[in-house]
């Protein structure tokens, strides 16, 4: 509750029973529902025209995102069915999208599909609300890694599609700035795409391109969240060149950026957490393990110890131990992540945890401890990686870097360089790699 706001509450049973007398009478429940729906709409913030992450926001997000969730129960469970109309796929997408904001993925993509769903129920489309729930989705499914990779290529190329098809049909004296900052976002999203499969320099040119229209619109106070994404986006194209001086004073660059527009938010650890990574391969373990730990301590505040960014932060603790020679702190983090995910299955992408039950392993037999836990650790998460690993390969992996190819398995941004063996096969070498179906065009 609000300070200051009287509310009235009403049993959990009676609430049921109102519910069902109201599934018997559809005039009467689409009424109540119509009228619960604009209490909600009058007190749920509107998410920023252009996706920048608002904080201010949050504690009123917070308090009604609840209601929203209910009424997003009943639009998808009623029989017959809640009439579908815009303003429903708005409200549940702005759900979504604060959900998105705050690191809650599962969440978030429940939203965010049934405000899809709602969309494709009606005669009539809106495209742009369309193409800010791919945006947004295809963002939350990038955290499940390469498992989920084909869906993120098609919903980002098909954002951009939308957002160019608005531009070639618009007036230029009605094509706002706004409009093409939501462009560019798009074709920025698409390059992250193309990094997932390791497409490094297409990408980097399209960023470029994306930094000179942020030029054209002003400078980096005035829009800090843009000239973030170019400089943390960046960092990790300098990082696939080698070129670690470079990568690193990009991402420092991002985290000043993405904390002036944010704030210490979630955004902001996960841009901390990939600064630790990019620190990791230029060999640093002291000053990544410190980060990591800081972003650790953070994200068990903001999203508590189930949530997936802090599951990743557990493990790259534990990597970190374990790249520095502190066995038995490496395997204590290791446990810790893998003890939490048991708890409380799928907090944890698949990928992610075979890669954590496969490192754990390996630390078990350096310490002489081959016992039949690591042996089933061993096993579990090679039939997970035979399992994963076929519809995205990654070939010319030499023995004894066998954990590249679970890291290989991880997103870019959160995960795919919290380990050590990786970079050295998706670089330089890897120009050329794999993916001949992706379009690559120019902004």
């Amino acid at each position: 509750m609000l300070k200051d706001e009287e509310t009235l509450s009403i049993h959990r049973s009676l609430q049921q029973k109102i519910l069902q007398d109201l599934e018997k009478d559809t005039r009467k429940r689409d009424e109540v529902f119509s009228q619960a729906f604009e209490l909600v709409r009058k007190r749920f913030p509107e998410p920023s025209p252009i996706q920048v992450p608002e904080p201010a926001k949050w504690p009123a997000c917070k308090e009604y995102l609840p209601h929203v969730l209910h009424l997003e129960h009943v639009i998808t469970n009623s029989r017959p069915p809640i009439a579908p109309s815009i303003r429903n796929a708005r409200l549940l997408s702005d759900g979504g999208i604060n959900l998105w904001e705050r690191g809650m993925t599962s969440e978030g993509l429940r939203l965010l599909k049934s405000a899809e769903t709602v969309l494709d129920r009606l005669d009539k489309d809106d495209p742009q609300l369309r193409a800010n729930i791919n945006v947004i989705i295809n963002l939350l499914i990038q955290d499940q890694g390469l498992s989920h990779i084909a869906e993120s290529k098609a919903r980002s190329w098909r954002a951009l599609e939308i957002r160019l098809d608005y531009a070639r049909q618009t007036k230029p004296e009605n094509y706002t700035r706004n409009d093409d900052i939501l462009l560019h976002n798009a074709w920025s999203d698409y390059g992250c795409v193309l990094l997932q499969y390791n497409k490094y320099e297409e990408a980097e040119s399209i960023f470029q391109e994306c930094y000179t229209k942020y030029l054209q619109w002003g400078g980096e106070t005035e829009i800090p969240y843009e000239y973030y994404k170019y400089s943390h986006h960046s960092a990790f194209c300098r990082l696939y060149h080698h070129d670690f001086a470079k990568a690193i004073q990009l991402a420092e660059v991002g985290l000043r950026l993405i904390t002036l527009a944010t704030g210490q938010s979630s955004a902001a650890n996960k841009t901390k957490f990939d600064l630790a990574c990019i620190i990791l391969q230029s060999g640093d373990t002291q000053r990544a393990l410190a980060l990591h730990k800081e972003v650790l301590e953070s994200n068990m505040r903001l999203h508590g110890k189930f949530n997936f960014l802090t599951l990743q932060s557990y493990y790259a603790v534990g990597a970190v131990n374990a790249y520095s020679g502190n066995l038995s702190e490496a395997e204590r983090w290791m446990r810790k992540a893998l003890a939490l995910e048991g708890s409380r299955k799928g907090s944890w992408p698949e990928a992610a945890n075979a890669r954590a039950e496969f490192h754990l392993s390996q630390i078990l037999k350096e310490q002489g401890k081959e016992t039949d836990e690591a042996q089933k650790l061993e096993s579990q998460s090679r039939t997970a990686l035979a399992r994963l690993l076929p519809p995205n390969p990654l070939e010319g992996v030499e023995p004894g870097d066998e954990l590249a190819l679970f890291d290989h398995l991880q997103p870019v941004f959160d995960g795919r360089f919290a380990g050590r063996t990786l970079l050295k096969y998706v670089s330089e070498k890897q120009k050329g790699s794999s993916i001949n179906e992706i379009p690559i065009r120019t902004v």
